[in-house]
Formats: C-alpha cells, structure tokens, sequence
C-alpha cells in the first residue's frame, strides 16, 4: 500500500513540475511579447502599461505619474563620441543635469547607463541615461521621471531601469 501511494505521489509531484514548467515556457513567450517600439524607432523595452507613444517625440509618455522615455537613434560609429558624456559632468551641467553619477545596470553589450538630477521650471526631474551600442544603432535613452512620482511611488525607479535594462536594437521599424 505505501508503494502505491508513493508512486501515486511521485506521478503528482512530475505532472506538478511539468504544469510549472508549461506555465514558465508561456510567461516566458508573453514576457518577449512585451517589448513595445515607439513609432519611428528601432529600439524596443518592456514598459508598464502606462506608457504611450509620445505624438511630440521618438518615445514614450506616462501621463499619470508625468514621466516621458526620450529614444535618439544615431549609426554607430557616434557611440564613442557620445559615451564620453559619462566622463563630462560639467557638459551635462551646462544643460542643468546635476549630481551625475555612473551605474550599471544587468545587462549584456556596450553600454554606459547615467543617473542624474535637472530642475525645470515645473520642478526636479531624476533622470536616467542610457547610452548604448547595438546592431549597428546608437540609441540614447532618457528617463525624466518628476521627483514627487518618485517620492509617492507613483513610478519607481525599478520601472525606468527595467525598460532601460531590456532596451534592445531590432532589425526594423514598427509596422504603422
């Protein structure tokens, strides 16, 4: 009788894993559905909902916590010109970027990722730079993301370096 109920028990445990294992091969099918492109744009992320494409610029607006996602695209070869921005706090001074500070982020590839602080008329803005080179592209992204969002946790910033950490180059345009 033990035996029956062992093997009884080992069939549940493998048809467990084997619905764990379908569930996880399907998360994992929806999670590369994620990745979004705004118009114009050969750069895609995972975004929270949230965001929309921005009608004003290449990227990404979150009307409710008032954080926007700027994409700049360039060929290549601009990546070790625009890179040297990490090295020049003043040049990012002079555009009201302070207390710049370099991170890293979990990612593969060439990459220089930028923390930094700007105040606008309208208040402080943290932003979050991304400055990347993949499949022959460029792409410089900013997060500008209001202090208050961030202090109300309305966005957080686990949300901007999630869409920056997934950022990837791809092959073509969105179809409109």
């Amino acid at each position: 009788m033990a035996s029956h109920i062992s093997q009884f028990s080992a069939r549940r445990v493998q048809g467990a894993l084997l619905a764990v294992m379908f569930f996880l091969l399907a998360m994992g099918d929806t999670h590369a559905q994620a990745l979004r492109q705004a118009p114009g744009s050969r750069i895609a992320m995972e975004l929270d909902n949230a965001f929309v494409a921005s009608s004003q610029f290449t990227g990404f607006l979150d009307e409710n916590s008032g954080a926007s996602i700027v994409i700049d695209e360039m060929p290549a070869q601009a990546y070790d010109e625009v890179k040297k921005l990490a090295d020049q706090p003043a040049a990012l001074a002079n555009k009201g970027i302070i207390n710049v500070r370099k991170a890293l982020l979990d990612r593969p590839g060439e990459y220089v990722y930028l923390t930094g602080w700007q105040r606008i008329t309208s208040g402080g803005y943290a932003k979050f730079l991304l400055i990347m080179r993949e499949n022959g592209v460029t792409a410089v992204i900013t997060a500008n993301v209001p202090e208050n969002a961030l202090q109300q946790q309305i966005i957080t910033q686990e949300q901007i370096e999630h869409a920056l950490l997934t950022a990837t180059v791809r092959t073509e345009h969105p179809q409109t």
